[in-house]
Formats: C-alpha cells, sequence, structure tokens
C-alpha cells in the first residue's frame, strides 16, 4: 500500500515539479519580449523620419504586446495549476529544506546527484525524502 501511493505521490510531484520549471520559462519568454519592447520604444530619432518606418515599428510593437499578453495569461492558468497541486500534495506542511531537497531530487536522475547538487550525502538524502513521503502520504 506504501509503494502504491508513493507511486502516486511520485507522479502528482513530477507535474508539480513541471509547473515550477514551465513558469519559469514563461518568465523568460516574458522577459525577453519586455527587452524587445524596450529595444522598438527607445528607437532613434533618424529611424522615425520615415513613415514606414514608424508604422513597421508599431505593427511589430503591437505584436509583441499581443504575445505578451497571451503568455502572461497562460502564467496566470499554470499558476493556479501550480497552487491546486501544491495544496493536494500538501506541500506547504514541509519546511524550507525539505522542499529544496525534494525539488533536487525531482530535477536529478539520483539521489547521489541531487545530494551534490545541495550539499547533501546521499544516505541524507535517502532519510530525508522517507520523512518527506511519510508527510505527503498522510493525505
Amino acid at each position: 500500500m506504501y509503494e502504491q501511493k508513493k507511486i502516486i505521490i511520485n507522479g502528482k510531484l513530477t507535474e508539480w515539479n513541471y509547473l515550477i520549471s514551465r513558469q519559469e520559462e514563461i518568465d523568460k519568454e516574458i522577459e525577453e519580449l519586455d527587452h524587445q519592447m524596450l529595444g522598438l520604444r527607445s528607437v532613434n530619432f533618424e529611424n522615425t523620419i520615415k513613415s514606414t518606418s514608424v508604422a513597421n515599428r508599431d505593427s511589430k510593437l503591437a505584436e509583441l504586446i499581443t504575445a505578451k499578453e497571451k503568455l502572461e495569461a497562460e502564467r496566470k492558468k499554470v499558476f493556479i495549476e501550480y497552487v491546486s497541486k501544491e495544496k493536494e500534495l500538501h506541500i506547504d506542511e514541509l519546511n524550507d529544506e525539505q522542499i529544496r531537497i525534494l525539488k533536487a531530487v525531482l530535477n536529478e536522475s539520483s539521489y547521489s546527484k541531487a545530494g551534490k547538487k545541495i550539499g547533501y550525502h546521499r544516505q541524507s538524502i535517502y532519510r530525508e525524502m522517507k520523512k518527506i513521503y511519510k508527510i505527503l502520504i498522510k493525505h
């Protein structure tokens, strides 16, 4: 029974971890769009003399704004999913260090690699993950 629950929890944790990385990707994309928009807004005076270049710039700016709005809507949707998954898993019952360990384990292929990444020995990671699973499985 414990192993079955652990498998289910692992699946949900993988989804939760994916949502974290998706949020980070969206934030980077939005940051890149902001950078591009800033570049378009700060065009020097010589380039604004030709009306076609102004129209092209305005058109490109409108495209960037539309793309940013879509990304912001997606970010909001992903955030809502993330919060829902976090509540479902009762992640809030873990302390910051346990969450740090959990994220490292989810992002690495082994406890050894996760331990090296955050400065723990493999056995310590294993013990902490047992505690984490006990907390998450009790719900």
